[in-house]
Parts: structure tokens; C-alpha cells; sequence
């Protein structure tokens, strides 16, 4: 015999009443607003969560595809630039006031030495071996 079955028969020998022997029997009632509750919770967290996810991978693909500072980080790291390379070439485009930062990859006139002035011709040996770099 299965253990609650023996627990069973021992309650029937004790000196329960056959209406306390139905009670000891019966299930406990679900409270259905309870339920309700903790399942609407539920649906929302699941919700929240895929809303989330949805939302922020927009955001990155967003970012990571339109726009022009992220493709000018994916340029510098496909041209494999060190930190001091990608912030001259920032300057660079910072100084010309280039919408699109990206031109000074495309566009070998930005970084003439003569187009430039102050702190960025003091840079001109590291531009020089920069353009020469990504233009041949």
C-alpha cells in the first residue's frame, strides 16, 4: 500500500466522525481572485520583459546602423586605428565640422596638412603617416 493510503486507514480508526473524515479528505478550494492576480502578474512581467528586449534591440540596431559616430568607430576598427589615431581623426573632422565624421576615411582632403590649423598642425608627422595609412 502507498504511505497516504495507510495514513487514510489510520485516520478511519481514530475517533474522527464521518463528516471530519470528508474534511480531512477534500482538496483545499483554489481562490480564483488569488489566481487571477498572481497570473495577470505574470502575463505583465512577460510583457515588460519582451517590450524591453524589443525596444532596445531598435535602439541598437538604431545606433549601430544610422548612426554616423558608429560608423565612424566601425571604420576605425575595420582599419584596426589605435585610441590616438581614432581622436586625431576626430579632431580632424571636429575641426572641418563634418556632419558625417566618416569623410575623412573616404575623402583624402581632409587631413591635408594645408586644410589644417593650431593643435592639428602641430600633428602633421602623425597625419601624414595616417593619410598614407588609409590612402597608400
Amino acid at each position: 500500500m502507498m504511505p497516504s493510503v495507510l495514513v487514510n486507514t489510520a485516520l478511519m480508526n481514530t475517533v474522527l466522525s464521518p463528516p471530519m473524515l470528508l474534511l480531512a479528505r477534500r482538496r483545499p478550494k483554489i481562490d480564483t481572485g488569488e489566481l487571477a492576480v498572481y497570473l495577470a502578474i505574470t502575463v505583465g512581467l512577460i510583457v515588460a520583459v519582451c517590450a524591453i528586449s524589443y525596444f532596445g534591440t531598435r535602439l541598437r540596431h538604431n545606433w549601430r546602423y544610422k548612426s554616423p559616430l558608429a560608423l565612424f568607430l566601425g571604420l576605425c576598427r575595420t582599419h584596426k586605428l589605435d585610441v590616438g589615431s581614432k581622436k586625431l581623426l576626430r579632431q580632424v573632422a571636429q575641426h572641418h565640422k563634418l556632419a558625417q565624421p566618416a569623410r575623412v576615411f573616404t575623402e583624402p582632403q581632409w587631413i591635408d596638412k594645408a586644410s589644417l590649423s593650431g593643435t592639428l598642425r602641430s600633428q602633421s608627422m602623425k597625419l601624414g603617416i595616417l593619410r598614407e595609412r588609409l590612402f597608400g
